[in-house]
């Protein structure tokens, strides 16, 4: 038989662990970079959210019950059923005393003359009439006190929404452009077997970045260009998720810079199988498209990245 799915939240809306579908996409839905996974073993559901940093305490302050809160509940309500059966055992006892007082009282009654037994039925339409006014007012005061307690939860329910509304509108005015344009090229010194390269950064806000670097291990050196085309690569995506950057798209001239990043080709050497294991992971927090761009046919930012590279090789 199929374990029921347990969804663990890391960030989203509301974090913690959810029993369907549906509580989980709530959380989710529209919520940017949301971190979240199925399990159906809840202590995996924990430790998931543990090591992503989640508090388990905020867990618990949001209605997700850790293993210890259940073991508490139960505990609470076995001592309540315990304590509801005491009370119905002293009610019960009551009861029959008072039954037994009911008859003793009647034996008395019908002993005594009817003067009294008239006065008798005069106290006890009173004392009824006494009972059914503090009861009244005790219904209104109850009454009273539901509204004043739903009142104030509506009230502090509306003051939540309020700043939960400001805080995501200010979280989207201080949140950067979500999607920017590296241009990367590589060159090679084969005199000094030195490789380097060249990224051009297109902001959205027309700011324009360059960065330049160069390299000389000996392993890296044997794919020459590309080792410097990857690099450029590799430092456009670390650029872009340090600063907050949810999408990137990467124009290059070498195929392999998508096709190893991709899994559409097979990484034989361990330069390349370190190079797609570190594209893939970043993948996880960056949105990357990939854009070919044919080499040396006068694509300004692409000449740019070339030229970029190969100062790089000369200083």
């Amino acid at each position: 038989m199929a374990k029921n799915k347990i969804y663990a939240v890391a960030k989203g809306k509301t974090v913690g662990l959810f029993d369907t579908w549906d509580a989980c996409k709530a959380s989710v839905d529209g919520f940017s970079g949301a971190v979240y996974k199925s399990f159906t073993d809840k202590g995996e559901a924990e430790a998931f959210l543990l090591s992503n940093g989640v508090d388990m305490g905020v867990c618990a302050a949001n209605g997700q019950e850790t293993e210890t809160q259940i073991k508490k509940t139960q505990t609470a309500k076995a001592q309540g059923n315990k304590t509801t059966a005491a009370k119905t055992q002293t009610a019960k006892a009551q009861k029959a005393t008072a039954q037994t007082a009911t008859a003793q009282t009647a034996t008395a009654q019908t002993a005594t003359a009817q003067t009294a037994t008239a006065q008798t039925a005069t106290v006890q339409t009173a004392t009824a009439q006494t009972a059914t006014v503090q009861t009244a007012t005790a219904q209104t005061a109850t009454v009273q006190t539901a509204t004043a307690q739903t009142a104030k939860a509506q009230t502090a329910t509306a003051q939540t929404a309020k700043a939960q509304t400001e805080k995501t509108q200010n979280e989207k005015n201080d949140a950067p452009p979500s999607h920017l344009t590296a241009y990367v090229d590589g060159s090679f010194d084969a005199a000094n077997q030195r490789y380097a390269y060249g990224c051009v950064m297109l902001l959205p806000d027309g700011t324009i970045e360059t960065f330049a670097g160069r390299g000389d291990e000996p392993d890296s050196a044997l794919l020459r260009n590309v080792t410097g085309e990857m690099l450029g690569a590799m430092h456009a995506v670390k650029w872009c998720i340090d600063h907050g950057y949810k999408e990137l798209e990467i124009c290059y001239d070498y195929a392999g810079i998508e096709m190893w990043a991709t899994g559409a080709w097979k990484t034989n050497k361990e330069l390349t199988q370190k190079y797609a294991g570190y594209m893939r992971e970043r993948m996880k927090y960056i949105k990357i498209n990939f854009t070919k761009i044919a080499a040396h046919t006068g694509v300004k930012w692409n000449e740019e990245a070339d030229r970029l590279a190969k100062s790089a090789l000369e200083k």
